[in-house]
């Protein structure tokens, strides 16, 4: 009994680790939208079989092609040793993969949010003190840290490489979570039309913070209910096996003692 326990116990604490872990840094993000770009070979078949699947089966949605490709490889390589039970496992893959896209889209999104707060105050701010656009966002990219940019380093890059700021922010928004997409709407409105933009910077600051908010006290209120997965799973059978399971150990010992 101790060798699946103890298996059970390093399954748990390397899922926990792995669930939690913490987001991964900009170069590894990058490193792998290139890789994700990156059309040929065999990643690049199993991405035109994804999105094929995608397309017909929209529900699947949001886990990524290469998932679901390898999910339905998976069940078929089981397929000789369980049968039919090889549908369960791939439809429990799907299932994960959906709830592991699903959240890394979540934490996508936080971070945008946290990230872009301070950008568009200083966007704001920029504006306000007499720069064009496009210098405002040059003078911000090329200042703020690429840990907390939010890629707009990379729209500067593009421009800077020859690229108009429109394009440069149309691509931004094409590779990044919605928060960033609702701002490059309010900036090219602005290149393309010279309004103000001043003041709709100032509306989305003010709509960022309040859902920031809004999310930080979403997750406090999830806090106690992830607590009770510990508790319930390592604190609990440990107060059992400590107090409870010696009491039931004497206690059966007696009877067949009296036996």
């Amino acid at each position: 009994m101790a060798d699946p326990v103890v298996l059970g116990w390093l399954l748990m604490a390397g899922l926990g680790a792995w669930w939690f872990r913490p987001p991964p840094s900009r170069d590894r993000r990058r490193r792998s939208l290139d890789r994700a770009g990156d059309r040929t070979g065999w990643w690049g078949v199993a991405d035109s079989v994804g999105v094929a699947v995608l397309e017909r089966l929209p529900w699947l949605a949001p886990a990524s092609p290469r998932w679901l490709v390898g999910a339905a490889f998976a069940g078929v390589a089981v397929t000789p040793v369980l049968g039919p039970a090889s549908l369960a496992v791939t439809a429990g893959l799907v299932a994960l993969g959906r709830l592991v896209a699903r959240r890394s889209a979540a934490r996508r999104h936080d971070r945008a949010l946290d990230e872009l707060g301070p950008i568009v105050d200083l966007l704001r701010i920029a504006v306000s003190g007499g720069l064009s656009l496009g210098a405002s966002v040059a003078a911000i990219g090329r200042r703020v840290p690429p840990a907390r940019a939010a890629g707009i380093d990379q729209v500067v890059h593009d421009v800077d490489r020859g690229s108009t700021l429109d394009a440069a922010l149309e691509r931004w928004a094409t590779r990044a979570p919605t928060p960033i997409g609702e701002l490059v709407g309010v900036l090219r409105s602005a290149d393309r039309g010279g309004v103000a933009v001043a003041a709709s910077l100032e509306r989305l600051a003010r709509d960022f913070r309040r859902r920031r908010r809004r999310r930080a006290e979403e997750r406090a209120r999830r806090l106690p209910v992830t607590m009770l997965v510990p508790l319930v799973c390592c604190v609990l059978p440990a107060f059992a096996l400590v107090t409870v399971v010696p009491m039931v150990a004497v206690g059966l010992g007696r009877l067949t003692g009296s036996t």
